[in-house]
């Protein structure tokens, strides 16, 4: 995102990412995430926009795990709108399935949330094992 704004600075430096293949792709990486997020944000629909942060924060957590940390925090501000509970456990889940890898005590925070019923009790143990899976050495 940095490269992003040193876009701007110069045209010398414009010049230089433009001539340096990694940088240009580095930028333009950039440019898409930013308008990935920019898009996301007028989504109304907090399910639909629950499941585009986690598509984003999935891209992002090869690149920059603190920035998916945060787009996922968005993806779970997202969740806390959805009304029914059967889709908040299920965004719960996919949310701190993501989480595990980059903050696995996150991400038990957020499986916590799953509410505790017989619809989502698989949910709640899927997360939980993806929590664990992710704890193990590589």
């Amino acid at each position: 995102m940095q490269l992003v704004r040193c876009k701007q600075v110069s045209r010398f430096y414009n010049n230089f990412i433009q001539e340096t293949p990694s940088l240009n792709q580095s930028v333009q990486y950039g440019e898409y995430v930013l308008l990935a997020k920019q898009t996301a944000e007028l989504i109304p629909d907090a399910h639909w926009k629950q499941m585009a942060y986690c598509a984003i924060a999935t891209l992002e957590a090869k690149s920059n795990p603190e920035e998916a940390k945060q787009t996922l925090r968005l993806a779970k501000q997202a969740a806390e709108l959805i009304q029914n509970d059967f889709h908040k456990a299920l965004a719960y889940s996919a949310i701190a399935i993501k989480q595990a890898k980059l903050n696995p005590e996150e991400a038990k925070q957020t499986a916590d949330l799953i509410q505790n019923d017989c619809d989502n009790d698989y949910y709640k143990l899927e997360t939980y094992c993806a929590i664990a899976a992710a704890l193990l050495p590589q």
